[in-house]
Parts: C-alpha cells; sequence; structure tokens
C-alpha cells in the first residue's frame, strides 16, 4: 500500500501542475484572441470549438484509459498541453488559435477521466472519496496560484514568455507522470454491460 501512497501523492502533485496550467491560461487565452484581432463573437466561437471538442473527448478518455492504462493517458495529455502552448505562441492570427484551443480542451478532457480511474485503482476502497477530496484540492490551488502567476509574467515578461513558462509546466507535469506506476490488477470493461 506505500506504493499505492506514494503514486496518489505524485498524481496529486501532477494534478497541482495541470491546474496551475488551466487556471493560468483559461482567464488570458480569451484577452489573447482578441489580441490576434478577433472580436469578442468571434473570441467566443473559438472557446465553443474547443468545448465541443472537448465534450467529445470526454468518453473518448476512459475508453482509451481503460485500453491503454491512466499512465500514458496522463503522460500524453501533459504532453499535447505543451503543445497547445506552443501553438498558441506561433499564433498570428485569431484562425491560427483555434487548434491550440483544441488541443488544450483535449488536454484537459484526457487528463480528468485518467486521473479519476487512476485514483479508484491505487486507492483503497474504504478511502475512495477521501482521496477524490484530497485529490480535488489541487484545482483550487490552481485557481488561487494560476491567474497570479500568469498575470504576472504576461504583465512583466509578454506573451511569449507566458507560453515558455506554460510549456515548461506542462513538461514538468509529464516528467513527473513517467513516476506513476500503474495498477497491476485490472479488470476489462465492457461498454454494453453499462449500456
Amino acid at each position: 500500500m506505500a506504493e499505492a501512497g506514494r503514486n496518489l501523492f505524485t498524481l496529486f502533485t501532477i494534478n497541482v501542475v495541470m491546474a496551475i496550467c488551466w487556471y493560468m491560461s483559461s482567464p488570458f487565452i480569451p484577452l489573447f484572441i482578441r489580441s490576434l484581432g478577433a472580436s469578442v463573437f468571434l473570441a467566443s466561437l473559438v472557446l465553443f470549438t474547443s468545448g465541443v471538442a472537448s465534450t467529445m473527448a470526454m468518453i473518448l478518455s476512459g475508453f482509451l484509459s481503460d485500453r491503454y492504462g491512466e499512465k500514458k493517458l496522463i503522460i500524453f495529455s501533459a504532453l499535447i498541453w505543451g503543445l497547445a502552448s506552443i501553438l498558441y505562441r506561433f499564433s498570428t492570427t485569431w484562425e491560427e488559435a483555434i487548434p491550440a484551443a483544441i488541443i488544450a480542451s483535449l488536454s484537459l478532457s484526457l487528463f480528468l477521466p485518467a486521473r479519476m480511474s487512476f485514483i479508484v485503482l491505487n486507492a483503497k476502497p474504504s478511502s475512495v472519496a477521501t482521496a477524490y477530496g484530497f485529490m480535488n484540492i489541487a484545482w483550487p490551488v490552481g485557481g488561487i496560484l494560476g491567474p497570479v502567476i500568469g498575470g504576472f509574467i504576461i504583465k512583466s515578461y509578454g506573451w511569449n514568455y507566458f507560453f515558455y513558462f506554460w510549456t515548461v509546466l506542462a513538461l514538468a507535469g509529464a516528467l513527473l507522470s513517467l513516476f506513476l506506476r500503474e495498477a497491476k490488477d485490472r479488470e476489462p470493461t465492457d461498454i454494453r454491460s453499462m449500456v
């Protein structure tokens, strides 16, 4: 069980990193898209598109998690989170920011279900709710730190450094994910039995 505790602590740390990334970017990306020449309505369409992609990816995420394992999906989500930042960095028009917005949303949509499954597979059955509660502390922490960090970087150093920092955080999340250990006893999921 000591390994499960280490696994959950590592996941908590990754969770904090992802939460900081999310809350660092979510308040400022609409401003960035506006700075690329989009009207308020067009900026909202970019975010709408990313929301649609995110919704569709949630279902796919559970399937991919069951098929390939949570660790691989968590690593992949952190890597594409960094890719989204790089795509934003090189966007010169609001249209070019659309793929970045979609990939950023996909990243979170892949991460969240894999994270939830990882908790269930590593927590004692009697303390799953406690593990979820502890794990979810990461999101308010990210909500406290992320906007302050993002705002400070943008104000002091500009958009480029904001995106560089975002990429570094995402890579840190991917690196930390390498230390996760997959649960050994997994039962295959039959989606038909859930319907």
